[in-house]
């Protein structure tokens, strides 16, 4: 068992906050428990660094591209757990040479 799933099992909520462990509530935490946070404070840190990446991948992005036939027009495409490199490729494969450009689109989609 990770440290970080040995600390939630406790009952204590666990974030990363600007490269700081944040727990709650705090106030509950016994000595030994305090002692375990600072023994394992590296390991929990890198469990929520890691936890925090996987959660930015399941986000479904939407990504604008543009066409060299309609190099006018923004088009768009969906694509789930896809960084925005892997965005490119995609629509390389897809496209080929005739793919202007893709990037990050700053607009959500609900």
């Amino acid at each position: 068992m990770g440290a970080l799933t040995k600390i939630r099992q406790s009952g204590f909520a666990v974030n990363l906050v600007d490269g700081y462990i944040e727990i709650s509530p705090s106030s509950k935490l016994t000595l030994a428990q305090r002692e375990f946070l600072k023994k394992h404070r590296a390991t929990i840190v890198t469990e929520l660094e890691k936890e925090k990446e996987a959660k930015a991948r399941m986000a479904t992005r939407g990504y604008c591209y543009r066409h060299a036939d309609k190099p006018s027009s923004e088009l768009w495409a969906i694509m789930p757990n896809a960084t925005l490199e892997e965005a490119r490729a995609s629509l390389r494969r897809r496209f080929g040479d005739k793919l202007v450009c893709v990037y990050e689109s700053p607009r959500l989609l609900h």
